[in-house]
């Protein structure tokens, strides 16, 4: 984690509390992509919460060193959510992600955007070597998450096992790239 001081000289933006918006467009359906403001690298756009679990944490755009010592990061060549496809985030199993192993098949993952609200359900959970690309696929054309960690929880350094979480989009606004 970072220390107060690089906190406070981390360059990103905090969208959570400068978008206005997201109380506006919360309960829409649709909602043009044109209308909301992407995240960059290191931005926080984002909150979530596993069900059941002890996961709170936010959640940045970006999956390096620096992201991932502030909270969740998303990795860039995903998806956001509400963008109708795979979101791959992941965390320290030692911070953030500590308790992910609690999360159960049924549990929902709720991550609160400044443009929504997402929930979706867990349907499986598996641990893979670190360089298995079939933990994820990101060639899928329906809106999903994944979760991930290094295995076993509690490490502190490099593991080759990874804890993957998957979960299925029930809910949250559409961002439309038409319109």
């Amino acid at each position: 984690m970072l220390t107060e001081q690089e906190q406070e000289s981390y360059d990103g933006v905090n969208l959570m509390e400068e978008m206005q918006q997201g109380e506006l467009l919360a309960d829409q359906q649709h909602i043009p992509l044109s209308s909301i403001q992407l995240p960059q690298q290191g931005d926080q756009y984002a909150r979530i919460t596993i069900e059941n679990t002890a996961v709170d944490a936010p959640v940045y755009y970006g999956d390096d060193v620096r992201q991932l010592n502030l909270g969740v990061g998303t990795y860039m060549f995903g998806y956001l959510p509400g963008q109708g496809r795979t979101i791959m985030m992941a965390a320290h199993t030692n911070t953030w992600f500590s308790d992910l192993g609690s999360a159960q098949i049924g549990d929902t993952i709720t991550v609160e955007t400044y443009y929504g609200v997402y929930e979706y359900e867990i349907v499986d959970t598996q641990v893979k070597d670190c360089e298995d690309s079939s933990a994820y696929d990101f060639s899928r054309t329906d809106e999903n998450i994944i979760l991930y960690t290094c295995y076993p929880f509690g490490t502190i350094g490099f593991t080759r096992d990874r804890y993957f979480v998957y979960g299925e989009y029930r809910s949250g606004p559409i961002l439309d790239a038409k319109s």
